[in-house]
């Protein structure tokens, strides 16, 4: 995965999504965005951080963390861009149990419609 991978994904979701007011700020590797804390916890694949009055979000994934997991970090990435998505729809993001196990589920849906639209 390639910055310029993740560049495309954030097109294609806030334009397929209707989020084409956010700004989506991107940090891809082993440490978080400047400014921002990553909880110190080695085995975070990624963090968002959305701001629903500015409209902006910075989105923070680790490639090298996902590939020792064992997880696409595409999907990674989907997960913290579902945080942006229900953040606009005014669902709480506090990132407890409950609320990551629903971005959990969502995370293939919005994978698959990407992968599609990229094979057709």
């Amino acid at each position: 995965m390639t910055t310029r991978d993740c560049h495309k994904v954030v097109r294609w979701f806030r334009r397929s999504l209707g989020l084409r007011e956010w700004t989506i700020n991107l940090a891809i590797g082993e440490s978080g965005p400047p400014g921002r804390d990553i909880d110190g916890d080695p085995g975070r694949l990624g963090q968002c951080w959305p701001e629903l009055r500015a409209k902006t979000a910075t989105i923070w994934v680790s490639p090298d963390r996902c590939r020792l997991a064992g997880i696409d970090p595409i999907r990674v990435l989907c997960h913290e861009l579902w945080h942006v998505c229900l953040c606009e729809a005014g669902v709480e993001n506090a990132g407890d149990d409950r609320s990551e196990c629903l971005w959990d589920q969502l995370d293939p849906i919005l994978c698959e419609a990407y992968t599609h639209k990229c094979q057709t």
